[in-house]
């Protein structure tokens, strides 16, 4: 990246005529958690939530262009039009913006005016492209699908992946993740069709189908997965993008 350059949208901000005038410092993160006060005990008790709270990233910038109100309306389209939802800044990983936050602008001179952004985004860095792993079980030679063997997944994040998982079959489903987690997935009557499962969301595109269990999430390390199932083969995106 060049210096002054963010990436957001699909798009370079140096091609808007919007220069960063200085690199921040990334917020980090904590895990949220609620305290508790205990009778007759110092201090009090505190439990980790398992979450963690949302990025605010705040970058002044510089806009310059001898048309600063083509210009400007040129940036507001770039913020508000977004197909792309992946924020660039210095790093080849990237964060994912829920929300932006224009601030109110200062004119420097004749064709050069300030202002902030501020970018609120998911927790985590991700990945620039998407990772896909593709699972097709084939029959045996007895014309059975085996139902015990184990797929090796390895989260190399900091961070629990809730993955989205496409699976393409029908009938019976179980997909079950081994790892401390232990999450185990049932599906019933599924359509002879695509099946999506947002783990990120809790949520899949079929309302007929019948699900129970816990959506599958890949810790940090090593996980494995076992599907038992009468027909299926499947693919699964981790970082919560579907691939």
């Amino acid at each position: 990246m060049k210096n002054g350059e963010i990436i957001f949208n699909g798009r370079s901000s140096l091609d808007l005529g919007l220069f960063l005038e200085d690199y921040p410092s990334i917020p980090s993160i904590n895990e949220e958690y609620e305290t508790e006060k205990v009778l007759s005990m110092d201090g009090e008790l505190h439990y980790g939530l398992g979450t963690y709270p949302d990025r605010e990233i705040t970058l002044d910038f510089d806009l310059v262009s001898d048309n600063l109100e083509l210009a400007y309306r040129q940036v507001e389209k770039w913020l508000s039009d977004i197909e792309d939802d992946r924020l660039f800044i210095n790093s080849d990983k990237c964060f994912r913006v829920k929300k932006i936050i224009r601030g109110e602008f200062e004119k420097e001179n004749y064709n050069t005016v300030s202002f902030p952004i501020t970018f609120l985004c998911y927790p985590y860095r991700y990945d620039a492209e998407n990772t896909t792993i593709n699972i097709k079980v084939e029959m045996d030679e007895s014309g059975l699908y085996p139902s015990s063997k184990l797929y090796k997944i390895v989260n190399y994040g900091d961070f629990d992946i809730k993955p989205i998982i496409k699976i393409n079959g029908s009938g019976y489903v179980e997909v079950q993740v081994i790892n401390n987690s232990g999450t185990k997935l049932i599906i019933e009557d599924m359509p002879s069709a695509e099946l999506l499962i947002n783990s990120e969301l809790e949520s899949f595109n079929y309302r007929a189908t019948k699900i129970s269990g816990e959506y599958p999430v890949f810790v940090p390390g090593v996980n494995y997965i076992r599907l038992n199932f009468n027909n299926i083969n499947g693919s699964m995106g981790r970082d919560g993008y579907a691939s």
